[in-house]
């Protein structure tokens, strides 16, 4: 036939793969890598399923990883006010965009997130130990008083010179004006007289702030890469960001009263204190990155190796008033004549004639240097070899208020990663093990109270034992990891009280603390039929703090969130005929008991299990995509925290419209 346009319009091609397959990372292992060729487990969130279960979070997109839990919701707080999650039964941050640092004060927006990795286990030896832990939008409140407006803006430009040489800049400008997300933080010091929700008998609807007390979030950041092919086997890549946070604005929680401090007042569980502070900082962060990344033969050994080198600077500059404690609000009664006088006007006056303000500045560096190498002994059997070094030199912060200068260390990790991976099916089946080590650095402490100099501590190691499998079937229509972990953390500070030899009971903080965490986890991917997705996630985690003082031993971290968490997403879309683009999906989650504190002193308080469900329904026609996301359909009451009671939404409908040109 004579090809025209008359004849030949348009040619249509069509076929069927899984849009959530995607597992090959250039980061998690710092060097391009299969998911069956890599012995660590990580899991991927994509922009596909985030636009499908139209996210609008972090802490949303998150749902979607197994054996991830939210701890606290972002917080605004300096240094470290991201939310906090649990990852195998130690808190987390999100910290790195683009495998090096990205930080925020406030939440981290998903608009511009192409995928979200979360990398499990220690990862101290490619990613060290500052950042990384062992384990447009308008929001309203469901609560009486609350709100949250951001904005989010990320240009980017790419640029490549030639077949050698290319250049990416990305930047992220977010702002975020928001109240408090309504955190009742649990008395620490005495025992407990509730012991759960229930038993407070208070009204979780009210937000205990004001729409006046409010903080601002701007942050900044920016990533730029060079790119440079030496040789066929060799490439260069040089990685510099620089991250600028604050925090600006009223900072206010609530906590039960403890009644040691309160004159007549008893301890008790129905009273709480309702503390504010006007804070006022900025962090700086500085991250240079040089990497060397080769893919070459020894003899018939195929080796993938990146060798480098990390710079990264952290200053810190803090203009903050003192914690005001404002006042006492009974929470089981509705009438409490007190709970309106929350405004920014009294906390300023009060404000005014409290002593204690914090100004002072931090300034700390870490150097560091690391290699890893994949080894194919055979075609199906792969070795990973890693070793990083870290120097970590804290300077001495300053007091503005006194000129005094103080806290000046310096500590240095070794950080080893060895992993095996045996394909008993190339490019299908994988077993693997892994033993890989984390480490935190810890600043010097007064060990013994009547001594009163500070004492140099030893990092904190953890060290992990993993092993499992990993399936890749079906043209990648069926995906599967399974695994069973083993973490042990040391030199955990702990406090301890001793006789000095007189019969005086001394406190003296040792380095002997341990805590151990195991469990299983499983992620499952499957694209059974054509439009057809199930993702699927179960997570196990036993965690136990050994060897610690005696309010902790033997006990439940609080940082580890339920012991069991389950996530389930299936969804269809029609892929051709009058309905092509039309879908639907249906999904939720389950957390089991969750131990919020477990303390000797206290006593436990526990949060009850719960089973969340949430659907979407979406048109993705050529130009645009219109999507409708219902969450929390059941209207189920549930609650999240950390020492901590947050209560989360209630049924909530999200609209979503995207353009395309």
């Amino acid at each position: 036939m004579e090809v025209s346009y008359d004849e030949l319009a348009e040619i249509v091609v069509k076929g069927s793969k899984n849009g959530y397959a995607n597992r090959t990372s250039a980061h998690v292992a710092k060097m391009p890598l299969l998911n069956l060729e890599n012995p660590q487990v990580y899991n991927v969130i994509g922009k596909e399923l985030m636009k499908e279960q139209v996210i609008t979070s972090l802490d949303e997109a998150l749902k979607n990883a197994p054996g991830v839990s939210r701890l606290w919701s972002s917080t605004g707080r300096p240094g470290d006010g991201a939310g906090y999650f649990a990852m195998r039964g130690f808190s987390v941050q999100p910290t790195m965009i683009n495998g090096v640092p990205g930080l925020t004060n406030g939440g981290v927006d998903p608009a511009n997130i192409e995928r979200i990795e979360t990398i499990k286990g220690p990862s101290g030896t490619l990613f060290g130990s500052s950042l990384i832990s062992f384990g447009g939008l308008n929001e309203g409140s469901f609560q009486d008083a609350g709100f949250k407006k951001s904005f989010f803006i990320a240009p980017s430009f790419s640029y490549r010179v030639n077949d050698r040489l290319s250049f990416l800049i990305n930047a992220e400008i977010y702002n975020v004006e928001a109240t408090n997300a309504t955190m009742i933080f649990l008395n620490r010091a005495r025992p407990l007289i509730a012991k759960t929700v229930e038993e407070l008998n208070m009204d979780f609807n009210r937000s205990y702030t004001s729409n006046d007390i409010t903080y601002k979030t701007p942050t900044f950041n920016l990533f730029g890469q060079i790119n440079y092919k030496l040789s066929d086997n060799w490439t260069s890549q040089t990685n510099l960001s620089r991250s600028v946070r604050k925090s600006d604005g009223y900072y206010s929680y609530i906590m039960f009263l403890d009644g040691s401090a309160s004159g007549p007042i008893a301890p008790n569980d129905t009273l709480i204190s309702r503390f504010v502070y006007n804070q006022n900082s900025i962090s700086y962060t500085t991250d240079l990155q040089q990497n060397f990344i080769g893919d070459f033969q020894i003899g018939k050994f195929r080796n993938r190796i990146i060798a480098g080198i990390d710079m990264m600077n952290i200053q810190s500059v803090n203009d903050n008033s003192p914690y005001l404690l404002f006042d006492y609000v009974n929470v089981t009664r509705s009438n409490d004549s007190r709970y309106g006088q929350l405004t920014r006007q009294a906390v300023d006056a009060k404000l005014a004639t409290t002593p204690g303000a914090t100004k002072n500045g931090a300034n700390n560096y870490t150097y560091s240097a690391y290699i890893s190498d994949v080894f194919n002994i055979t075609d199906k059997l792969m070795a990973m070899l890693s070793l990083r070094f870290d120097h970590f030199d804290n300077k001495p912060s300053i007091n503005y208020n006194t000129g005094v200068k103080s806290g000046k260390y310096n500590q240095i990790a070794l950080s080893p990663k060895f992993g095996l991976v045996y394909q008993v099916i190339e490019n299908k089946v994988s077993l693997f093990a892994n033993y890989m080590n984390g480490f935190r650095n810890t600043p010097p402490v007064i060990t013994n109270e009547q001594a009163g100099y500070p004492v140099n501590m030893k990092p904190q190691q953890a060290d992990q034992k993993e092993g499992g499998v990993k399936l890749d079937l079906f043209n990648h229509k069926l995906l599967f990891t399974a695994s069973y972990y083993n973490i042990l953390v040391k030199n955990i500070l702990t406090s301890i009280t001793v006789d000095n030899g007189s019969g005086t009971p001394v406190n003296v903080t040792i380095q002997e603390g341990e805590q151990k965490s195991k469990g299983l986890e499983f992620d499952l991917n499957a694209n059974p039929a054509p439009g057809l997705n199930i993702i699927a996630g179960y997570g196990y985690n036993d965690s136990k703090l050994l060897k610690t003082g005696p309010a902790t031993i033997n006990t439940r971290p609080t940082s580890a969130g339920p012991a069991n968490l389950a996530n389930l997403w299936v969804s269809y879309t029609a892929v051709d005929g009058k309905l092509q683009g039309l879908g639907a999906g249906f999904g939720g989650n389950y957390a089991s008991k969750n131990l919020i504190t477990t303390s000797h002193v206290t006593g436990n308080f526990s949060l009850p299990e719960y089973t969340v469900v949430n659907a979407s329904l979406f048109y993705d026609a050529k130009r645009y995509r219109l999507a409708i996301k219902g969450d929390n359909l059941a209207n189920k009451e549930y609650f999240g925290g950390w020492t901590t009671i947050e209560k989360q939404i209630p049924r909530r409908f999200a609209a979503s419209m995207i353009f395309k040109f």
